[in-house]
């Protein structure tokens, strides 16, 4: 579990000790040239709720909304889908405030709770991490942004009343004119907030640890916080301008709390939930979700009331546990459902989706994203492909993973597996009856497929760094080192490899695609870059900076697709490959880690965001593809200020580039601020290109 949870840390691209609790904010960017066909929105648990007899669950893009009955069990009756992920949340009367993202608070209307309706989507000033609400104040911790304040008495147009710099913000607890926040650095904060339009900060304790988790216990004066790296701490804020540290208990990986009279209910990362007397600091009882026969839970959010409490598995899960005998507590209900969407791959009839929790979700290829089928894979996937009626799995520490899924509906089995010692697979390449794996540290593996039910390592050569994607085209095996450079191969024997050198790139290499004598690499936070491999020297021809990761690529008809993280996905043109040229972009609401191309559609394993499908509008136009006069008639052409249409349309206009530049609707279309030149104009089934010519003087 410590390496898992290392691992997905390495994941996010921090150090070990600056533990994060969301993905990276994406930056602000234009969408243009995608259309998104379908989402299956269900990625990793962030957030519940339990109030009265309902349950509130934010799982990915989605608000989950169920009751839970005298046994313990969890009836859904509604969901809302949101534009991006849905992180934490918080209730007040019929109205529910959920975080989004980087895009602000959602405003949700649950008068009807069986027919939530969102009202309003409104920005704040950065990411939303925490959320509590009095009356139509709202709330929000914006992390590093520190704090602002809301009046929400129009909820169609929130204002801003106040704010507060100079902490990092994370959960809040509001107690009369008290706000009490952890700060991810310091501890425990104390805020007056009196005066909404002027919040200042009156009292400060200094914790050990990075500081998430917080709960009040305003009767006894004690606030409890959850420090990942330095336990539980109980704080006496009987005087809120010095509040003092009561009592510590060591929690390993302590994440979130909630607290039921005297009792603390403490979600870890340690897949567990541990109950303390907060008076006596004794632990009173606990639930190991791994010794249940659930794993992969990472509990991230748990709220109790009653004789019931739930817990959000950041890995896509709910759970509810009774309590009524606290020192014997027993999970009543749950399901995994969605995750961190990590890698997908698709033949013509079925798409897997790997996810973190080891798990594989099938879906038929068809018009909607509906899953036919899951099963747990021995450990995370880490690369898929599909070779026949088999799938192939690189499954980390569990080795190779081979799978028949000729009908994923009836079932899919485990046909065999190689494991081996020590080694990490990363990623895989299968050709012919070999196999070919990056393994870390371990270089580069070889296996033997002649016998699918038996697979054997057939060959194993170790590299200078680790590996941590690879390729082959015809003798060769391209190998990706996770720091720099591409380590080649000779697998011209394949139980006999030899190293033959390493060629130098900027960053660390995740993915690679070659077309012809063109490399095409993503370079991890180096951002792409295009080689000519022609020669025995690599020539560098082009690089595409990034400002995020670049998990993966792929290539389509002349257009590179980078999945680029927290920004989400890019097109560029590469017909000259010297000179690449941005042709769309997308932010997906997640975190882009991984995209299957299906010719003018791709399929994007979005992270916490779940699976998408979405088309690349960029693709077909061209004046071969012009529509005939006799079908519609677009005048003038040449035109100099206004387009008019022989009926009215509905269509985008793109510049020679592919670039958006409007939406047309109606017969008649203002073109006057268009700069001269050739642009096209894409309709339902239909394309026509025009010109602009230059304005006479």
């Amino acid at each position: 579990m410590i390496t898992l949870l290392l691992s997905l840390l390495a994941s996010w691209g921090q150090g070990l000790y600056e533990v994060p609790d969301m993905p990276v904010t994406p930056f602000t960017s234009s969408d243009y040239n995608f259309e998104v066909l379908d989402h299956w929105p269900y990625g990793s648990g962030f957030s519940v709720l339990r109030d009265s007899d309902y349950l509130f669950y934010t799982n990915g893009a989605v608000l989950q909304i169920g009751e839970v009955n005298s046994s313990g069990e969890v009836s859904w009756f509604s969901e809302l889908r949101f534009s991006g992920m849905a992180y934490t949340m918080v209730r007040f009367e019929d109205r529910l405030y959920v975080a989004i993202d980087d895009q602000g608070v959602a405003i949700v209307d649950i008068s009807l709770l069986d027919d939530p309706q969102l009202i309003n989507l409104f920005p704040a000033g950065g990411r939303v991490f925490g959320l509590e609400v009095r009356g139509d104040t709202l709330y929000t911790a914006m992390g590093s942004e520190g704090l602002e304040i809301y009046d929400c008495r129009n909820p169609s147009n929130p204002q801003l009343l106040g704010s507060l710099f100079g902490f990092n913000l994370r959960s809040l607890e509001l107690y009369g004119d008290l706000l009490y926040a952890t700060d991810v650095s310091t501890g425990l904060l104390v805020l007056d907030v009196s005066d909404p339009t002027n919040p200042v900060a009156i009292g400060e304790l200094g914790l050990t640890g990075q500081h998430y988790g917080l709960a009040l216990d305003s009767l006894r004066d004690k606030a409890v916080v959850c420090s990942f790296d330095g336990g539980m701490h109980v704080v006496d804020v009987s005087m809120p301008y010095d509040p003092v540290l009561f009592a510590s208990i060591p929690i390993f990986v302590a994440w979130d709390v909630d607290l039921d009279d005297t009792l603390a209910y403490v979600a870890s990362w340690d897949d567990s939930l541990h109950i303390i007397n907060i008076l006596s600091g004794e632990g009173i009882g606990g639930l190991g979700f791994d010794t249940l026969g659930v794993t992969g839970v990472w509990p991230y959010d748990v709220s109790v009331e009653g004789d019931y409490g739930a817990v959000a598995g950041f890995l896509g899960s709910w759970w509810v546990f009774e309590v009524s005998d606290p020192e014997n507590p027993f999970v009543t209900d749950g399901e995994a459902r969605g995750g961190v969407s990590d890698v997908v791959v698709a033949n013509d009839r079925w798409i897997v989706l790997g996810m973190h929790g080891s798990k594989l979700v099938f879906f038929e290829r068809s018009d909607s994203l509906i899953p036919v089928g899951s099963i747990s894979s021995a450990d995370w996937p880490r690369d898929l492909e599909i070779r026949g009626d088999t799938l192939y799995v690189a499954e980390s520490w569990a080795g190779l993973g081979l799978y028949h899924m000729d009908d994923p509906v009836s079932g899919v089995n485990l046909i065999s597996r190689l494991s081996m010692d020590g080694v990490h697979v990363w990623a895989l390449e299968v050709d012919s009856s070999f196999a070919y794996l990056a393994c870390g540290d371990s270089g580069l593996i070889v296996v033997d497929l002649s016998n699918p039910s038996f697979p054997s390592e057939a060959a194993r050569i170790h590299l200078d760094a680790r590996a941590l994607s690879v390729f082959k085209r015809g003798d060769t095996a391209y190998v990706g080192f996770e720091e720099s450079g591409i380590g080649l191969v000779d697998v011209s024997v394949p139980d006999s490899p030899f190293f033959l050198e390493t060629k130098p790139t900027a960053g660390g290499v995740l993915d690679m695609a070659l077309q012809d004598s063109l490399l095409f690499v993503a370079q991890a936070t180096e951002g792409a870059a295009i080689y000519d491999i022609s020669g025995l020297d690599w020539q560098l021809l082009s690089t595409i900076p990034t400002e995020h990761v670049n998990f993966s690529l792929v290539l389509e008809a002349g257009n590179l697709f980078l999945a680029h993280g927290a920004a989400g996905i890019y097109a560029y043109d590469v017909a000259n490959p010297s000179f690449p040229h941005l042709v769309g972009s997308l932010n997906t609401g997640g975190e882009s880690r991984d995209i299957a191309s299906l010719g003018d559609t791709l399929l994007v394993a979005d992270g916490y965001d779940g699976l998408l499908r979405v088309l690349f509008l960029g693709l077909g136009i061209d004046e071969s593809s012009a529509l005939p006069a006799s079908v519609l008639d677009v005048w003038p052409n040449p035109f100099s200020s206004v387009l008019y249409f022989s009926r009215p349309v509905q269509a985008r206009l793109y510049d020679a580039s592919g670039r958006l530049q409007a939406n047309i609707h109606g017969a008649r279309f203002d073109a006057s601020e268009l700069l001269a030149g050739v642009y096209f104009i894409r309709g339902k089934n239909w394309y026509c290109k025009v010109v602009k010519a230059p304005s006479s003087r």
